[in-house]
């Protein structure tokens, strides 16, 4: 039996693959959070940027505040690397938001581990041996105050970096790049939680 769990994902084209291989009907067609569900799994289309993915997590928990305390949260989508290559996925291990402090998450099993940047804007910067997104610190800022640290974690799938810079993401690619991850979705969401 899979355990209550939230998907929070920032952009459309990340979320389509997920949807489609996990079978999840848009549920509420209103609103600024598209929400799609079926039994134990949630999804929910944030919109780029920190914010957005904050406020997505406290709507979506304020929408059945018992099981958001009570189900794992999974922040899954793209980030840049300074040198990885296209296409590797990586558990977040530990985060560093704008303000500079950083701190430890929860990663899932099976998967590399790596630190994460969340960035107010897209960079053509990259730190390196740092993932790079925009979402990450206000996704796990949020989950924090409602789940448990073990049921709050993050992957990203590299889909930039220096060689094949960010202005070349488009949907089609954001879609093959979180589909190579559904094998390991599909594993992690029949684990016993942590």
């Amino acid at each position: 039996m899979l355990k209550p769990t939230e998907l929070v994902i920032a952009l459309p084209a990340e979320a389509r693959p997920l949807r489609r291989a996990l079978a999840l009907p848009r549920v509420q067609t209103h609103g600024d959070f598209p929400l799609y569900a079926d039994g134990p799994l949630r999804l929910i289309v944030t919109g780029p940027g920190q914010r957005a993915a904050a406020e997505a997590v406290a709507w979506l928990a304020a929408q059945s505040p018992r099981r958001a305390c009570q189900a794992r949260w999974l922040n899954l989508g793209i980030a840049g690397h300074a040198r990885a290559p296209l296409g590797q996925a990586y558990a977040i291990e530990s985060l560093t938001g704008p303000d500079g402090h950083t701190q430890k998450t929860a990663p899932p099993t099976g998967l590399p581990r790596a630190s994460l940047h969340s960035a107010e804007q897209p960079v053509n910067d990259y730190p390196e041996e740092t993932l790079v997104d925009m979402e990450g610190a206000g996704f796990h800022r949020a989950a924090s105050a409602i789940a448990p640290f073990e049921h709050i974690h993050l992957v990203k799938v590299v889909s930039d970096n220096r060689a094949t810079p960010a202005r070349g993401i488009n949907g089609k690619r954001c879609e093959a790049l979180v589909s190579s991850l559904l094998p390991w979705l599909q594993r992690w969401l029949t684990e016993a939680p942590a």
